[in-house]
């Protein structure tokens, strides 16, 4: 059985409505991310449904999230037209009319909570997709399962944009994806994805949302890690940083100086460089670290580098 499964559905081609550019190519983005790993290990089974009509695209849910043979984790992704009335919100088939209009967010907010699959992460980009998280209890989705995490593109009233063929909100996924919502081991979730978004998405006054309930957090996706775990377990060691609020000082010695640090092929350099990159270490008026070497100044560890000390000489990494 496979244990993590995702359906992508991308619909460009409407027939009643205006049509879409975007949506396709990011299927295509999101299923070249989501099938592996970043070393390559096998990540999920992707199906993809493209300018799916109301009924395959409810069809296509059902099986996904109505397995007998249910997945451990499951990933919904949705790119295509939004539409919210009275009655709530509805995401579009290609073929939606006045008659047939989508598939109610109700629906699925029903259909989720009633699947057995441990964890299920909902993406949703289209217009008005917040909808499906207001506290409606008539029409939208009031409480949603421990397992269920929903992450929208939009509030209720924005637009989802589209810039150069692509969903700007899945252009910044496919690049969270990539490693920019990666957390230092390397690890991408759905809350990864949620900060990188809207820290990049002001701009376009576009305002994504996430609804969460859960209790463990399993990565969509594990990056290559910006310090690999033995090096990061050097942290506090005791010839760098011994004690939490120890300092090192640089100078320009560490530019030809290849001393190795014990319990490491690397140099004192290399080291410091890389818990730079990853956040761990501040410098004086927070220099370019190259500059602050130059300059001989001090470093110590950040408010992220203590975490991540406390970790390290607790074993728990």
């Amino acid at each position: 059985m496979e244990k993590r499964k995702a359906l992508l559905i991308g619909n460009n081609k409407y027939k009643n409505v205006s049509k879409l550019s975007g949506c396709i190519n990011d299927v295509t983005g999101i299923q070249e991310l989501l099938e592996n790993h970043g070393k390559g290990d096998p990540n999920f089974s992707v199906r993809t449904l493209k300018n799916g009509s109301n009924q395959r695209m409810k069809s296509a849910i059902e099986e996904l999230l109505n397995e007998k043979r249910a997945p451990e984790v499951a990933l919904l992704y949705y790119s295509g037209h939004g539409y919210v009335d009275e009655d709530g919100g509805y995401l579009c088939g290609v073929d939606a009319a006045k008659n047939d209009v989508g598939i109610s967010m109700s629906w699925l907010g029903a259909i989720l909570n009633k699947s057995k699959i441990r964890e299920i992460t909902v993406i949703l980009d289209c217009c008005h997709a917040g909808s499906m998280l207001e506290l409606s209890s008539e029409h939208g989705l009031t409480n949603i399962r421990e397992g269920v995490t929903i992450l929208a593109a939009t509030t209720s009233d924005d637009v989802s944009v589209e810039f150069c063929g692509k969903g700007i909100f899945t252009s910044i996924l496919i690049d969270g994806l990539g490693g920019a919502a990666a957390d230092i081991l390397g690890h991408v979730t759905a809350v990864g994805l949620y900060n990188n978004a809207e820290s990049l998405l002001s701009p376009w006054q576009q305002t994504p949302v996430l609804k969460s309930s859960l209790s463990r957090l399993t990565p969509l996706r594990y990056c290559l890690p910006p310090v690999r775990k033995r090096v990061l377990r050097l942290l506090a060691n005791p010839e760098l940083f011994p004690c939490k609020d120890s300092r090192i000082r640089l100078n320009e010695n560490l530019l030809t100086d290849s001393s190795i640090v014990e319990g490491s092929e690397l140099s004192l350099l290399m080291i410091l460089s890389g818990f730079d990159r990853a956040g761990l270490l501040t410098v004086k008026d927070r220099k370019p670290f190259p500059q602050a070497i130059l300059d001989g100044d001090d470093c110590r560890l950040s408010p992220y580098g203590e975490h991540f000390w406390e970790l390290v000489k607790n074993k728990r990494i």
